[in-house]
């Protein structure tokens, strides 16, 4: 099954034995956000793209499964329970909490920060947070939250907005100066990461060797 647009459900999401899901490739300035009452329970294919899924039940909620998921974002912003993991999820983009708590058990949430090279080439501004492309696909690749980096990894700053495929704007000015250059991204980032609100159990983040 595929997701064409955005995607409420209530109660329980089930990818079912040999089945699939896609979260449609969303062109714009920001992914597409799901949301889900119920438990998430996969058993066959979750294809994230640039989705996020946030668990926004007001009771107790479940992430199960034989397969576990690997989100591109994910949201938890239950309102009176905690999100308990029976799996150990991954997060390649933004893992933010709003409300409750991920229970981890003997499971771990994996936030991964491995860098991806990106389409294009792109210009910046150690006076500036404009970051402006040619021939880039910022509203297809990248996210609000996604770093990007210099092919050689060093830091140019962190994505607020997302204006159109070759315009994007960064928290604050870019770390360095930059003209027609490749670059990186990766996500990977937690968003109010306090270990003592949040989770009860393990986060482990995955950095690029």
């Amino acid at each position: 099954a595929t997701a064409g647009g955005t995607m409420t459900v209530v109660g329980n999401f089930t990818i079912g034995t040999n089945g699939s899901f896609t979260a449609v490739t969303a062109t714009g300035t920001t992914g597409r956000t799901h949301t889900v009452g119920g438990d998430w329970q996969n058993d066959g294919t979750f294809v994230a793209n640039r989705s996020t899924i946030s668990f926004n039940g007001g009771a107790a909620q479940v992430l199960k499964g034989t397969t576990a998921t690997t989100f591109r974002g994910l949201t938890i912003a239950n309102t009176s329970g905690d999100v308990t993991i029976n799996t150990s999820p991954t997060v390649t983009g933004l893992l933010t909490f709003t409300s409750g708590k991920i229970v981890t058990g003997a499971n771990r949430v994996i936030v991964d920060v491995t860098t991806i090279s990106r389409t294009g080439t792109i210009s910046t501004s150690n006076v500036s947070p404009n970051v402006t492309g040619v021939g880039t696909l910022f509203t297809t690749q990248l996210v609000p939250g996604d770093q990007i980096f210099t092919t050689a990894g060093a830091l140019i700053g962190t994505i607020a907005t997302i204006t159109n495929a070759t315009n994007l704007v960064l928290t604050a000015n870019a770390l360095s100066t930059n003209a027609g250059i490749a670059y990186h991204s990766t996500g990977g980032t937690i968003s109010n990461p306090s270990s003592a609100r949040y989770v009860n159990g393990c986060v482990r983040k995955n950095f690029q060797a």
